[in-house]
C-alpha cells in the first residue's frame, strides 16, 4: 500500500456518510444511464434525500462536491448558490 493509498483510505474513513451518499448516487446514475433528478434520488436512491441536503445544503452542492456538474453548470451554481439554497428550502404549493 502506497502512502497515497493510505491517505485516501484515511480520508474515506473520516467521511463514511458522504462516501455512502456518493456511492448511492453513482449506483442510481449507472442504473438510470444518466444523472438522476433530485426527485428520482429521493424515490429510488439508496440514501434518504434529506441527508444530501444536511451535508451539502443543496442537490447541486452535492453534485459539485461529487464533481458531476458540467463546467457551465459549475459557473451557474457558483453565481446563484444562495438562490439554489433558498429554492430548495422554500415550500412549494400547486395552484390551479
Amino acid at each position: 500500500m502506497t502512502v497515497i493509498d493510505l491517505i485516501q483510505e484515511m480520508s474515506r474513513k473520516r467521511h463514511p456518510r458522504k462516501d455512502k451518499l456518493h456511492n448511492d448516487y453513482f449506483s442510481l446514475k449507472q442504473e438510470l444511464g444518466r444523472r438522476p433528478t433530485y426527485l428520482e434520488l429521493h424515490i429510488k436512491g439508496g440514501s434518504e434525500s434529506i441527508q444530501y441536503r444536511q451535508d451539502f445544503n443543496t442537490y447541486f452542492g452535492f453534485l459539485k462536491w461529487a464533481e458531476d456538474l458540467k463546467e457551465i453548470e459549475q459557473e451557474v451554481y457558483s453565481l446563484y448558490e444562495e438562490w439554489f439554497k433558498d429554492a430548495e428550502k422554500t415550500g412549494m404549493a400547486k395552484s390551479y
